[in-house]
């Protein structure tokens, strides 16, 4: 699935539409880590990286998701989950080069920020990617900064692999296009977070 680099053609969203917290949300899935493993080929200075994490964690929480950074080398095989309710996930930053050719081989347009694969059932296959040029140029655009802007891009595409197909919505993260005009982050609405709840815990058992 993808996210559009669309936003000036988005009007203002309703106020506070789609921002649930944990304690607002029955089905918020308590205990639930997600573990993200970072593969960083485009070499952000590790600031930038520091702050977009900040950022997409600061959304899963709102959802009640407990977020876990690494930066170990990727080997699912392995089952690198901090524990028995822990999702693994693969984020790979991915440089010019290396995002204009999946672009061409993937026919995705060149206002799309990321893409990962919504279906995938097993940590092997969550992966997601982010086109770290293309958001560099988002945020200068939108007069945004970036560290929000990447933050946005990988909570919304990691997103996709945790709600599964049919992920994208008319409000909140996983709107298909994204306002940047809006000044505090969005996350997954109350649906999305027992979509979360029911997909996980009926896997993880």
């Amino acid at each position: 699935m993808r996210i559009w680099m669309a936003a000036w053609t988005v009007g203002t969203m309703l106020a506070g539409a789609s921002v649930v917290s944990a304690e607002e949300a029955p089905g918020s899935p308590a205990g639930l880590t997600v573990t993200i493993h970072v593969t960083d080929n485009a070499n952000l200075p590790l600031t930038e990286l520091a702050d977009a994490e900040t950022y997409a964690t600061a959304v899963y929480r709102a959802a009640g998701l407990h977020i876990v950074w690494s930066s170990a080398p990727w080997k699912p095989e392995m089952g690198q989950s901090v524990g028995p309710l822990s999702i693994d996930v693969r984020l790979v930053i991915v440089p010019r080069d290396m995002a204009e050719k999946k672009c061409r081989e993937e026919k995705l347009g060149d206002k799309v920020l990321g893409t990962a694969i919504s279906g995938a059932s097993t940590a092997r296959g969550r992966i997601a990617y982010v086109f770290y040029h293309r958001i560099v140029r988002l945020a200068a655009l939108q007069h945004t900064p970036f560290a929000r802007s990447l933050g946005h891009v990988v909570a919304h595409e990691i997103g996709h692999l945790l709600i599964g197909v049919n992920s994208h919505s008319d409000e909140g993260l996983m709107r298909a296009d994204w306002n940047t005009r809006e000044k505090r982050p969005q996350t997954f609405t109350t649906s999305q977070v027992q979509q979360i709840r029911r997909r996980f815990m009926t896997m993880l058992g």
